[in-house]
């Protein structure tokens, strides 16, 4: 007599369908500009809400990319990584204020008044501060590569490491400041930084 091995039953094989990693989702906020009742301007979307163009504005990593400043107050505001790129800021009053970091590429802030403002690291690629207030700015690692500073008052400005790549220096005011090798640069100490000083007083007021 023969016995016959049992038969063994193979369970099927379950193949799992492979984990489909999905890409990260990109918000983009998009920057509206408006007035209030009190006829300032307001800035919303972006990393914060609310910005008001203000003096004393707390407007750090505010998305201001391509938006009309000219004029705008904002003399002691807080703009740290504010993206400013392609910005009109003619003639604004940006004294005291704080850039660190600030993205400012391709902006135009002809006779802006920037004294004593701080834009460490800031990049200032293509700006225009033609005939710009730059008394007593630090301007320590920013990038210039390309500015235009014709006629700019550089008087005590610090530009320890700052990349002058293609900037353009030409009438600017050089008395007391501190160059990109940290050598000081007294080219052209004139009457225009006590001239300066009196406009920027008178713009304060």
């Amino acid at each position: 007599t023969t016995t016959e091995a049992p038969t063994t039953t193979v369970a099927p094989t379950t193949t799992e369908a492979p984990t489909t990693t999905e890409a990260p989702t990109t918000t983009v906020v998009e920057t509206t500009t408006s007035v209030n009742d009190e006829g300032q301007t307001v800035i919303d979307g972006g990393a914060v809400a609310d910005c008001v163009i203000e003096p004393l504005a707390d407007c750090a990593g505010a998305q201001m990319k391509f938006t009309n400043l000219a004029g705008a107050q904002l003399a002691g505001a807080n703009l740290y990584r504010a993206r400013l790129d392609a910005s009109d800021l003619t003639g604004a009053n940006l004294m005291g204020a704080s850039l660190f970091y600030a993205g400012l590429t391709g902006a135009v802030m002809t006779a802006a008044n920037l004294r004593g403002a701080s834009l460490i690291n800031a990049d200032l690629t293509g700006v225009d501060l033609s005939s710009a207030v730059l008394v007593s700015v630090d301007l320590t690692e920013a990038s210039l590569v390309n500015a235009n500073l014709t006629g700019a008052d550089l008087t005590n400005a610090i530009l320890i490491n700052a990349d002058l790549t293609g900037t353009v220096l030409e009438g600017a005011v050089l008395c007391n400041t501190v160059m990109e090798s940290g050598t000081i640069s007294n080219d052209s100490c004139s009457t225009s930084s006590s001239e300066s000083d009196e406009e920027a007083e008178e713009t304060e007021e």
